[in-house]
């Protein structure tokens, strides 16, 4: 535990004080002594600040968190701000150049309440530690390495020392065997070079008396007697310069020759060396820290309310919500019906239209509303009070999913996903993953540059400008409405396992939200009230509009 001996009080220090420490305040992270530990706790500007005994704290923080408190890229600017759909801190200048579109940015203060059990700090610590305790492995093991080491450097040096005494024993025995060698070389040579000198020799002594015995012939012999000897001589030189000749290609001089195939010091360098050999160290770290996990400031709950009562028109099916002021709006897919309540869900009317209505999406000036239905190829154009026809767009493909822009409509149907133009004509068409294996049932556009869709099993978000994908969520069977709250949560209803799933902006799962236990039925369109009050959620064959208040 800290000791209050060794720590004084920050603000008596500033006045020229010194007071024994007695508290740590988190917020304004400095030490406090009895008395204005006192009088912080009951100052309007420091109520909420938490303060603990220093007796309690097992050590006072050297590195503050007050470090982090100046923006990253405008160091002159306190952070006191959240953006829940980019997952970031920000200033007040970062608000105006980067997030002024986010509808979920928030005063930290407000959102970091539930901070301490939210997944994002669960997680954080998770990573945390599991990074020490992976590098106390790695400290383990370099200090076992470095023992092993010096262990190993006395046996190396005796495995050299063996070595030494086994090529000296070597070394003596082959200077044995290449002495004994070269004495045998030497008297054979000797014995060979003899024996050529005697016959040479011998050969020469003959060839001298011939030579004395032509000299006295031709000085003192007669005609006769020199012709009939140089005759005689003629043939016999002419034998011996060949058998002279044939002896001299066989002769050799011999010479005693020490050689090394390779040198001595070479050889014993090339298999004697010592060296580091590098073996992986066996530790390996797997990331706690999941990348897609974001802090979810607030989350809503839902408490079931009174539904509204679809009965007298039959069991129906709801496909498609729209609010406009304090209207509600919805697609009644079976009987080709608009049905009208206000927002204290009172019944105004219901109007049959010229298509079977799937999908509803308002204009941007409100007073009208765009229809969609995957049965033909049209978009209709309707007045949002009389319901009455405007007038019908032709397109050339059919659309059941729409979304409407300022000056366009996002759409999507079977096997296509396109950006139109409000006479029908198309403007760019995406080019998305698994776009040709089903219908695209729902669109959603983000407040960012993304937009949301289900294609009747998972839901998808992609980039605007290129298509490319942001995430993609497979959790989901048969995926069909999508909603946002106003902290950029994402909901998503599940047909087949009649379920609402609820994702963090950025995706993540957070959890199943709404189930058949709830009285969803089997959930189809999703969409909140105005003020996120209420969530609104249409179902397939059923008699009711299912209601829930959001808090």
């Amino acid at each position: 535990m800290a000791s209050a001996d060794q720590h004084v009080c920050k603000p008596c220090s500033r006045g020229e004080t010194v007071s024994s420490g007695y508290s740590w305040c988190s917020d304004c992270e400095e030490i406090l002594c009895d008395v204005c530990d006192k009088s912080h706790r009951v100052n309007k500007l420091t109520l909420s600040h938490n303060l603990t005994e220093i007796g309690e704290l097992p050590f006072i923080p050297k590195e503050t968190v007050i470090n982090f408190r100046l923006c990253g890229n405008h160091p002159e600017k306190i952070v006191d701000f959240y953006c829940a759909f980019h997952d970031v801190v920000c200033c007040q200048t970062c608000i105006a150049k980067s997030h002024r579109a986010c509808q979920q940015v928030k005063v930290i203060d407000d959102v970091s309440g539930g901070i301490k059990s939210s997944a994002l700090v669960e997680d954080a610590s998770k990573a945390v530690s599991s990074l020490l305790k992976t590098f106390q492995s790695v400290i383990e093991n370099r200090n076992n390495n470095k023992e092993s080491v010096f262990l190993k450097e006395p046996i190396i040096k005796t495995s050299i020392a063996k070595l030494k005494q086994d090529l000296l024993q070597h070394v003596e025995s082959l200077e044995k065997s290449l002495l004994s060698e070269l004495s045998k070389l030497k008297s054979d040579a000797v014995s060979q070079l003899d024996t050529d000198l005697a016959e040479t020799k011998s050969m020469s002594k003959s060839w001298q008396k011939i030579k004395q015995e032509l000299d006295f012939n031709i000085e003192h012999g007669s005609n006769n007697q020199l012709f009939r000897l140089v005759q005689h001589l003629k043939n016999k030189i002419s034998d011996e310069e060949t058998k002279l000749q044939d002896n001299l290609t066989r002769t050799m001089n011999l010479d005693l020759e020490y050689f090394v195939k390779e040198d001595l010091c070479t050889i014993i360098s090339s298999h004697c060396k010592v060296n580091i050999a590098n073996h992986h160290c066996g530790i390996s770290h797997i990331s706690q820290l999941h990348l897609n996990a974001q802090f979810v400031p607030a989350v809503l709950s839902f408490t079931q309310a009174k539904s509204i009562d679809l009965s007298l028109f039959g069991t129906r099916t709801i496909s498609g919500i729209e609010i406009i002021a304090d209207r509600l709006l919805l697609c009644h897919f079976n009987a080709g019906k608009i049905l009208v309540y206000k927002n204290d869900d009172t019944f105004i009317k219901e109007k049959c239209i010229e298509i079977k209505p799937y999908q509803i999406s308002k204009m941007p000036n409100e007073s009208q509303v765009a229809v969609t239905t995957h049965e033909s190829s049209t978009i209709l154009i309707i007045d949002s009070e009389s319901l009455d026809s405007i007038r019908m767009i032709n397109t050339k493909k059919s659309y059941t999913a729409v979304e409407t822009l300022d000056h366009a409509f996002i759409v999507g149907g079977d096997h296509v996903l396109d950006i139109i133009s409000f006479d029908g004509s198309v403007n760019r068409s995406f080019i998305v993953p698994h776009l040709d294996e089903s219908l695209i049932r729902y669109i959603r556009k983000r407040q960012d540059d993304t937009l949301l869709f289900t294609n009747s099993y998972n839901l998808y978000c992609i980039r605007v400008i290129d298509g490319s994908t942001v995430f993609e969520y497979s959790s989901t069977t048969e995926a069909r409405g999508i909603a946002e709250d106003q902290y950029g949560n994402i909901y998503v209803a599940d047909k087949k396992q009649k379920n609402i799933h609820r994702l963090a902006p950025d995706g993540a799962f957070i959890d199943i939200v709404l189930t058949e236990d709830d009285g969803i039925g089997i959930p189809i369109a999703l969409h909140f009230s105005v003020d996120y009050s209420k969530l609104y959620i249409g179902m397939q064959q059923h008699k009711m509009l299912a209601v829930f208040k959001c808090k």
